[in-house]
């Protein structure tokens, strides 16, 4: 841990964390992959947050397992959407499966 001196005493402090809760899709809990058909249009979603005020941002990386990766377009397949319901703000990326097989994804927190 690191410390500041505040005073004459000195205080302990951890840096803020970005916490990433509620991703989805999920099945039972993460023990096994969810499943979709290739070209179907899977939405994906996490809750990223952080302690105060400051402003947090988030990135999906979707990782493709096997000899080749799947061909890329000019123009990127994920949309972000807002989501107006949810009291907090939120956005949803769309995953399109492009090949047969896994391909994990993971979000990144940033602020």
């Amino acid at each position: 841990m690191s410390g500041r001196a505040i005073g004459t005493e000195t205080e302990w402090w951890v840096p803020g964390r970005v916490e990433i809760d509620d991703v989805a899709p999920v099945v039972s809990c993460g023990v096994y992959p969810a499943k979709a058909v290739v070209g179907e249009v899977v939405p994906v979603s996490a809750a990223v947050w952080r302690e105060g005020h400051e402003a947090v941002a988030a990135t999906l990386v979707v990782r493709y397992l096997g000899v080749r990766y799947p061909h890329l377009t000019d123009r990127p397949r994920a949309r972000l959407l807002p989501t107006p319901s949810e009291p907090q703000q939120r956005v949803k990326p769309l995953l399109i499966p492009m090949t047969s097989g896994q391909e994990p994804f993971v979000f990144h927190g940033q602020f």
